[in-house]
């Protein structure tokens, strides 16, 4: 969660925000039920959950404030981890992919202990490493990943084992007025938000309604898919990201070539030495 908000607000143009250690916590403690000083409650979070949170009241700890608002999220939505097409569209014009995946040992034995290593198909995931990473920008080879105050890359066949429900992973993007408006500037085709919201709300969504009521750039919506309608949802799902893709460049969805957001190096350190998992 932290990630993804300094990745939007700095690549959006705007000074990246950076989450104090006080701040990361309290969004865990207020997300997972942990107790600062209990380990026996410090048990993680899961990605739903975290998501709702985000929704329903930003990415701050309760009863905090902060100047660029409470950088809610209008919605989030699955992203099909063996697409790489889906994959890179979500991450060109959303600007974040969400995964939770269970890491198989050799990823984290030894432990990565600087930016700039690799993690490739590499045996069974192990249900004791649940973890949750962010992806931010892509190559032909795979997504770069945002972890541990360490940036990394994760290659194409990792991405579509891994945080896939095959493997018991999951992957989405979430969905804020900050990455619609980069979006609608990265869209040589053009980019309408009126239609994505008509999407979204025609899977059990309700953001059109919302977005009336708060229209601020940092206005969030209770929505996620439908649950009823499986077939139907599928298939809806399927044309809304054919019509996704068709708004990122060919070249871009076939060879790569997204990156990081262009943030100050050093504030770019500082965003990525704090994490929420």
């Amino acid at each position: 969660m932290a990630h993804v908000v300094g990745v939007l607000t700095g690549s959006a143009g705007t000074k990246p925000f950076l989450y104090s250690d006080a701040e990361i916590i309290g969004l865990y403690s207020a997300i997972g039920g942990y107790v600062p000083g209990d380990p026996a409650t410090d048990r993680g979070c899961d990605e739903q959950t975290a998501l709702n949170y985000w929704e329903n009241n930003g990415a701050l700890p309760p009863h905090t404030t902060s100047p660029s608002g409470a950088h809610k999220i209008a919605g989030w939505m699955t992203v099909d981890s063996t697409n790489a097409e889906e994959c890179r569209t979500a991450l060109w014009l959303f600007e974040n992919l969400y995964f939770g995946l269970e890491l198989p040992d050799a990823w984290i034995n030894p432990f990565p202990s600087a930016a700039g290593f690799t993690w490739d198909v590499a045996g069974p995931p192990d249900s004791q490493n649940g973890h949750c990473v962010v992806g931010v920008g892509y190559t032909a080879v795979g997504i770069t990943i945002d972890t541990w105050g360490m940036t990394g890359l994760m290659t194409n066949a990792a991405v579509a084992k891994y945080p896939a429900p095959a493997s018991h992973g999951e992957t989405y993007t979430v969905v804020s007025m900050d990455a619609i408006s980069k979006a609608n500037e990265k869209a040589p085709n053009g980019f309408d938000w009126s239609q994505l919201v008509a999407d979204l709300d025609s899977m059990g969504g309700n953001v059109s309604a919302f977005l009336r009521h708060d229209k601020s750039s940092t206005a969030g919506a209770q929505w996620r898919i439908a649950r009823p309608a499986r077939s139907r949802r599928r298939d809806k799902r399927a044309e809304m990201w054919a019509w996704l893709s068709e708004r990122v460049p060919r070249e871009e969805r076939t060879h790569g070539g997204a990156g990081l957001p262009e943030m100050p190096g050093a504030a770019c350190r500082r965003h990525i030495s704090h994490h929420l998992y």
